[in-house]
């Protein structure tokens, strides 16, 4: 299985996902962030993964179409979930399901290319009236810039430890990465790659496919307080780290 595989992130992690990852984003504020603004209480969710997001999305009282490409990750998941093996970018979907999309937590840079991110965003118009994207802001690539180089310890395991190496390529905008578990009974390489997305490059990708962008926030939990600004800028004047862009 290649790297850049859809069915390969889930292989490498489906055992260790819930883990490592169940603080990464905030499922119950994301709920409640997704139930108001899903007018048919209907969820499409792009790369549902073991269901983490899924099942406070259920708790809200709202029906979730999983869509993942790891059967892996898929056998985790909740059975109230309904589940669908298939590439989010090749969602295959009748048109008219008329739901609101999610694709949390940097979900849609799995996609490693620009064309696979382009693609999702044309194949979700005639499924979604909304969709609602979870990115980190990692700024503008500079394609002047050597590929940079970094190893360093994850967190501890018992009886071993974890180490990531990875490769920042900023003219491709890519990341190429290993987390190596290291302990007694030897090594488990689990590797990953993503492509990162600006703002200014969701923007145009979702306009190309007619959507336009209708709110943007810093935080799950920021529209339960403040007001947003659809230009990208948050409350404080400083960039935010997370971009929540909603699109209809």
């Amino acid at each position: 299985m290649t790297l850049t595989d859809p069915r390969a992130y889930g292989h490498s992690f489906s055992e260790t996902y819930d883990a490592w990852y169940s603080t990464v984003t905030d499922a119950e504020a994301t709920a409640r962030f997704v139930a108001k603004r899903c007018p048919t209480r209907t969820v499409l969710e792009l790369g549902v993964g073991t269901g983490r997001l899924a099942t406070a999305l259920i708790d809200q009282g709202l029906q979730v179409v999983g869509l993942d490409a790891s059967p892996d990750m898929l056998r985790r998941c909740p059975g109230t979930v309904h589940r669908v093996t298939a590439d989010m970018s090749r969602p295959p979907l009748r048109p008219g399901l008329d739901a609101t999309a999610l694709c949390g937590f940097n979900t849609l840079f799995n996609l490693a290319s620009e064309q696979s991110q382009q693609l999702l965003f044309r194949q979700i118009r005639p499924l979604a009236t909304v969709l609602i994207l979870e990115t980190m802001d990692l700024g503008a690539p500079d394609p002047a810039a050597t590929t940079e180089s970094q190893v360093g310890i994850k967190q501890p395991m018992e009886g071993g430890v974890i180490v990531t190496a990875t490769s920042q390529d900023h003219s491709r905008q890519t990341v190429v990465g290993r987390h190596l578990e290291i302990s007694d009974a030897g090594v488990v390489a689990r590797p990953w790659i993503l492509r990162w997305t600006t703002v200014e490059q969701l923007d145009a990708m979702a306009g190309a496919a007619g959507f336009d962008l209708s709110e943007r926030f810093s935080s799950w939990q920021e529209s339960d307080t403040a007001g947003n600004d659809p230009a990208g800028n948050d409350p404080a004047g400083d960039d935010p780290v997370v971009a929540i862009s909603v699109y209809r």
